[in-house]
């Protein structure tokens, strides 16, 4: 699957006109540095719109820039590839699939809400019905730091008693 690649406020025309069946366009000189420069594995999605009426539409995943000119997979996302004129408006813009191939927030974590008789039900189970939770029970985890950290300061006590003891041993000693 193809990472997709954004640009802030990218859109030009086009410089001549293309038929259905192009696989390439040229935009309107000096304005492709404006678009991503996809590599390998890298597209961005060209939305060109009819400068005539502004009512025909046609998603491209763009997968090559050389300075002006697009290499481009035509009719995508369930829009056609049509032929489109000189001056007809291309832009690099955020549609459905694009957003549709992030990843959403329902797939790691499960969703709750709450119902009238206050039940939790789950969104995310799987095929079985079965649901993932972390083995963590953070009251038992409180505890176990309480715990470690009474236990802790106890050694330290510990520690300094001994030190004292020694310190007093050794002033005996002396005198």
């Amino acid at each position: 699957m193809a990472v997709f690649l954004f640009s802030n406020n990218a859109s030009s025309t086009l410089a001549a006109p293309i038929s259905n069946t192009a696989t390439s366009l040229t935009l309107a000189s000096g304005s492709g540095a404006l678009f991503p420069n996809p590599s390998a594995n890298q597209q961005f999605s060209l939305t060109l719109n009819d400068a005539a009426t502004g009512l025909v539409f046609e998603i491209m995943y763009c997968t090559a820039r050389s300075g002006d000119t697009l290499t481009v997979v035509r009719g995508q996302e369930g829009t056609q590839a049509v032929s489109w004129l000189a001056g007809d408006l291309a832009a690099n813009l955020l549609t459905a699939g694009q957003m549709a191939a992030m990843l959403q927030i329902s797939t790691l974590a499960p969703s709750r809400t709450v119902t009238s008789s206050g039940v939790f039900p789950m969104t995310t189970a799987d095929a079985n019905g079965y649901v993932s939770y972390p083995n963590v029970n953070p009251i038992i985890e409180m505890n176990d730091l309480r715990e470690a950290q009474r236990s802790y300061q106890a050694d330290v006590d510990v520690v300094d008693a001994a030190k004292t003891m020694i310190g007093k041993t050794i002033d005996l000693l002396k005198s």
